[in-house]
């Protein structure tokens, strides 16, 4: 849980769950101790007490603040588990409480495509047919101007990460953006970020992870769709000569050799739909998950965007059950392994529809325009009428309308029949991106003409 933060007055703030699994108000004194525990808990081992407690106590008198109230909120902070990660430099917002503007005061991780250009053709990719014209590529030093020196100076982001197209196949630029990301922290902040992810289809990874990691990259999330080579090639569809699982696999295996932080996202598809099905993989997905020695397995059913949506990508009902059926099983044969599958969670009854979505995210494309997330890259959907090329980014995550919509945690989201009803999670969960790509809504305040609850998939999706 990433804990995000509003100010609406100088002595009032808003603590906020990014998963939306918690709000909670704090006085200034409060925020101040709250911020410190999340700074400490970077630097010493939690579950040593008496030295945490010490710590934390110590560190709040210097703000005068008494150890009777400091361990009154250490002791709410466990009592209503509240978040207990961030993306920016606790102590860097602290220090800015004063100066900061109402409204969010958080930053996003911006996700940054660093090339539109891919060597797979995978028919459920969640970005749009685009028109790719490389004199609208933004430029380094745009980058540094409008989003890596804004980010840092006025949030102190200590998380980013980089995408494509496929990074891997424009390996220079990759390393450039994350060499500029690491060495403007360490002149602004003084220290490294703490991750800078890699989303990669794992292509030359294995070649290319030492000089990543000399560069800062420390966390990568491998495309993997099937544990069986012949699966994930036909699925993948690479360009000839790349055997896309042996690179994936080879990859990750580098990647743990290294120390560093290596995730499998395999995202599932309906049954019939391509040459080749990963439904019933799951299962295998788990054993070799667990042989390789990944840190999280993501199980994700293919969401009905962009490429994914002009292919008819719909899972069905009965799929969803399948999805979720072998991940409660596979769950059990890797206990210390993280794993995230949206529709084996349970939603809350008055869950409302928000999400990471304009409160811990925003995608920033080849050309420099801003999304609210990865998944939701319609043109209808764009964050602000310039790019990062003419305007910086931290002025778009305040200011942008539809992000500030979609943070707003008083705006009623979801109508009582939507909220109650048995299909919630595979219908929309609390994902705008699956509201949009399903209803062209970024709520549902109204239940839809039509909708997954009533609609036979199957039929609809023709295969």
């Amino acid at each position: 849980m990433h804990a995000v933060l509003y100010k609406n007055s100088q002595n009032e703030f808003v603590i906020l769950d990014a998963y939306f699994k918690g709000r909670w108000s704090a006085d200034k004194e409060s925020l101040i101790i709250y911020l410190n525990y999340l700074d400490l808990r970077e630097k010493y081992n939690e579950r040593d007490q008496h030295i945490f407690k010490k710590a934390l106590g110590d560190k709040c008198l210097q703000y005068d603040i008494s150890l009777k109230k400091t361990q009154e909120i250490l002791n709410f902070i466990y009592k209503e588990n509240m978040p207990r990660l961030c993306n920016y430099d606790p102590i860097f917002i602290l220090n800015m409480l004063d100066k900061k503007e109402n409204g969010i005061i958080t930053p996003p991780t911006p996700i940054i495509e660093v090339t539109p250009y891919c060597n797979y053709g995978c028919t459920w990719c969640y970005i749009p047919p685009r028109n790719i014209d490389s004199k609208l590529f933004y430029r380094k030093d745009e980058l540094q101007k409008n989003v890596i020196d804004p980010m840092l100076e006025e949030f102190g982001l200590l998380e980013w990460c980089l995408t494509g197209g496929e990074p891997n196949i424009e390996k220079e630029k990759t390393m450039e953006i994350a060499n500029l990301i690491k060495e403007r922290s360490l002149a602004i902040l003084g220290r490294k970020p703490v991750s800078i992810y890699l989303l990669t289809n794992g292509y030359n990874l294995e070649k290319y992870a030492e000089d990543y990691k000399k560069a800062g990259i420390n966390c990568y999330q491998v495309s993997l769709t099937s544990p069986i080579r012949e699966h994930e090639n036909l699925l993948r569809k690479p360009k000839k000569g790349i055997d896309s699982f042996e690179h994936a696999v080879a990859g990750l295996r580098k990647i743990v050799s290294l120390g560093m932080r290596a995730e499998i996202n395999m995202i599932v598809q309906p049954m019939g739909v391509h040459d080749a099905n990963n439904l019933h993989d799951i299962d295998k997905m788990f054993e070799l998950a667990k042989e390789i020695g990944v840190k999280m397995l993501r199980i994700i059913p293919a969401v009905p965007c962009g490429t994914a949506k002009e292919n008819h990508i719909w899972m069905s009902k009965k799929e969803y059950d399948i999805v979720r059926n072998y991940v409660r099983e596979g769950r059990k044969k890797v206990s210390n392994m993280e794993i995230d599958c949206p529709i084996d969670q349970e939603i809350e009854k008055d869950r409302e529809i928000f999400c990471r979505a304009g409160t811990l995210w925003v995608y920033v494309n080849f050309k420099g325009e801003v999304y609210p997330c990865n998944n939701i890259q319609d043109r209808e959907s764009i964050c602000w009428d310039k790019t990062i090329k003419e305007d910086k980014l931290t002025d778009i995550w305040r200011n942008s309308k539809l992000l500030n919509f979609m943070r707003d945690y008083n705006v009623k989201s979801i109508n009582e029949e939507c909220m109650e009803c048995s299909y919630r999670v595979e219908c929309v969960g609390e994902c705008r991106a699956l509201a949009w790509s399903r209803y062209r809504t970024y709520n549902l305040n109204m239940k839809p003409e039509v909708c997954f609850k009533d609609l036979n998939i199957e039929e609809f999706r023709g295969y």
